[in-house]
Order: structure tokens, then C-alpha cells, then sequence
């Protein structure tokens, strides 16, 4: 999904994060998501990339498990 949650108020956009969460749990597939509103998509994720410089980095958040 390109920038998601672009242009969605903010109860639309916690709306759509608890669908693709249940989208995920429940298909057990994987959701490529690229958003700039990092914390906003946070919940979704179990693995998050950044590029910075032009070379992709690995971040962990809080209560996170990441996988390389």
C-alpha cells in the first residue's frame, strides 16, 4: 500500500490501522506498507525499514521484535 493513510482524518486512519491489523491476523499474510506517518502505521507493523542517505535501515520500536 502506497501512503495509506494520506489525506484520512485521524479517527479514518485509526480505522483503516485496525483493518489492515485484522487483514493481517487473519489472512497470516505479510502487507508492504510505505507511509510517511510513521507512528500512525506503527501498530500495523513487525518490521519496520527507513532509508536515510539513499540505504535502507532497520528500526526497532518499543515491544518490538525485528527480524533482518
Amino acid at each position: 500500500l502506497d501512503e495509506p493513510l494520506a489525506g484520512l482524518d485521524r479517527s479514518a486512519s485509526e480505522k483503516l490501522v485496525d483493518d489492515l491489523n485484522r487483514l493481517a491476523d487473519t489472512s497470516h499474510m505479510s502487507i508492504l506498507v510505505v507511509e510517511h506517518n510513521q507512528d500512525a502505521i506503527a501498530p500495523v507493523c513487525d518490521l519496520r525499514l527507513t532509508m536515510s542517505d539513499g540505504r535502507v535501515q532497520t528500526e526497532a520500536l518499543e515491544g518490538k521484535q525485528w527480524v533482518c
